[in-house]
């Protein structure tokens, strides 16, 4: 993505020993790139958000965020059930390749009306499923 997109991407691995060591070449340029507060304010600035599954192939926290933040999202294929009517295509560009993750990300910064409409599906999805006072009332109901 960083070769692809140049400057419009932001995106890597918040500098730490570990990270210094095994993975120089995707750091963000300073931890405070990392920080939570910078997360929500690239979030606010990006249209497109792209996520990947987070360990043992779970659905990521970042992918509700970007839901509720009502971005366009480019994700790997869920392996576990999202609640609701939450599917590729419809709320989020699938990808299994960096090449895929690349294009799909292309083909949603270059069509603005299928983002916009991706965004508006996100907003209404987080509106009917994630917003905390419909999650209280499913999980109490």
């Amino acid at each position: 993505l960083r070769a692809a997109f140049g400057p419009r991407f932001h995106g890597g691995i918040r500098p730490c020993g570990f990270a210094r060591r095994f993975a120089p070449d995707v750091l963000l340029p300073d931890a405070r790139h990392g920080s939570q507060r910078e997360f929500v304010r690239r979030i606010r600035e990006h249209p497109v958000c792209v996520t990947s599954m987070g360990l043992h192939g779970s659905n990521g926290w970042r992918l509700a965020e970007f839901v509720a933040f009502s971005r366009a999202i480019v994700a790997e294929p869920s392996q576990h059930a999202v609640a609701g009517d939450f599917d590729a295509g419809t709320h989020f560009l699938a990808f299994s390749t960096p090449e895929q993750c690349v294009n799909q990300v292309a083909r949603l910064l270059d069509d603005v009306e299928a983002r916009d409409a991706m965004a508006r599906r996100n907003w209404d999805y987080y509106q009917h499923w994630q917003r905390p006072d419909r999650l209280a009332l499913r999980v109490l109901g």
